[in-house]
């Protein structure tokens, strides 16, 4: 499962995230319970103060909250893979895609005219984002199926 986590976080590192910051989401995320710093330090294997800086930071970016249980803090991600995934498409749309077409704007070509004033349809981009976040369904299935297998790999 590591292997695929890191991958995401490569993704999230380009927008912003450090890898910590995205494995701890994503190891967060796809847990069943909220985790303890101790249980994030035994899946990643990172240091008790990067793991804490970056429970601060991802707090104040709101999609992790703190719960409190006596003297225990545990970590939950507060949102939805579904909305994450829609926030990066939309994040990528406003910069990779929004530079290219800004770099070919002066070739006066039809194909790009069109393809320009339809990015510029916020509609469209809308219905675009849309329907790449119908694929979310499948992808968090994906990784729920690779998440149990890990869990019963423990327990052989």
């Amino acid at each position: 499962m590591k292997p695929q986590l890191k991958s995401v976080a490569e993704i999230a590192k380009k927008y912003g995230f450090k890898e910590s910051e995205s494995m701890i989401f994503l190891t967060l995320l796809l847990s069943s319970e909220p985790l303890t710093q101790k249980d994030i330090r035994s899946k990643l294997n990172y240091s008790t103060g990067m793991i804490s800086t970056a429970l601060t930071s991802l707090e104040k970016k709101g999609i992790v909250r703190v719960i409190k249980e006596g003297k225990v803090k545990r970590y939950d991600a507060v949102a939805s893979f579904n909305l994450l995934f829609s926030n990066l498409i939309e994040q990528i749309l406003k910069t990779d895609v929004a530079y290219v077409l800004n770099i070919i704007k002066d070739f006066h070509n039809e194909k790009i005219t069109r393809l320009i004033r339809e990015y510029n349809n916020l509609n469209k981009k809308r219905m675009l984002i849309k329907k790449i976040v119908t694929l979310d369904e499948y992808l968090l299935k994906k990784l729920e199926e690779c998440l149990k297998g890990e869990k019963h790999e423990k327990r052989d």
